[in-house]
């Protein structure tokens, strides 16, 4: 028996992609994972509607691999605050002012709701 023909991901419809990438969450659209795969990826995760909402209370996933501030002084090491003002700074730009919802770390200050509220 012969299996039917593989579509190749890269060929989803973009209305598809788009929807996946608001499931694959914002950690990995961030670090570029999903992105990289391929150019029709890439445009599904830089839509704005798959940004409409971010989910960004796994810090650790968020921050892992970057110089977010740990332990120790270290000039190449910047906050949490600073950090998560950044990464609210690209989904916003990402999301084009369709944001309909933003789950923040507890770290999250007024500072950062005042950004939000602001685009």
């Amino acid at each position: 028996m012969a299996l039917p023909a593989s579509r190749p991901w890269a060929e989803l419809q973009h209305d598809l992609l788009v929807s996946i990438m608001t499931r694959v969450g914002a950690p990995d659209l961030l670090s570029g994972g999903a992105p990289r795969a391929c150019s029709s990826w890439r445009a599904a995760a830089r839509d704005p509607l798959a940004w409409r909402r971010v989910d960004l209370r796994d810090w650790a996933a968020l921050t892992s691999g970057r110089r977010a501030a740990g332990p120790g002084p270290s000039s190449s090491r910047i906050s949490v605050h600073a950090a998560l003002a950044g990464i609210l700074q690209v989904a916003a730009t990402l999301a084009e002012g369709r944001i309909e919802a933003v789950l923040l770390p507890d770290f999250a200050d007024e500072d950062h709701l005042l950004f939000l509220a602001e685009r």
